[in-house]
């Protein structure tokens, strides 16, 4: 079973932790540590048009954004997902 609690405390000791906007972020620091910005932690997640995968693929995304990582979902045709998505490694 996914353990959110397990999940986000991990996350947490990597140094991604959730900004003002419940979106995880990580300090990016210079050469001499000083911090300079934020990197946004997000997925891009694609999946194919059957009604299973667009189900799994939407309870993967919420519980992605529960913990505070930005998800993108793109759902792709199947007649279309080798040549647009595997094949170009997109």
């Amino acid at each position: 079973m996914f353990d959110l609690t397990k999940a986000a405390g991990l996350l947490d000791q990597d140094g991604w932790k959730l900004d003002e906007d419940g979106i995880r972020k990580q300090d990016v620091k210079d050469s001499k540590g000083k911090v300079t910005g934020k990197t946004v932690l997000s997925v891009a997640l694609v999946t194919v048009d059957t009604k299973e995968n667009m189900a799994v693929a939407e309870a993967v995304k919420d519980a992605w954004n529960g913990l505070g990582v930005q998800t993108e979902l793109s759902v792709v045709p199947a007649s279309r997902i080798q040549k647009d998505v595997i094949r170009p490694r997109e």
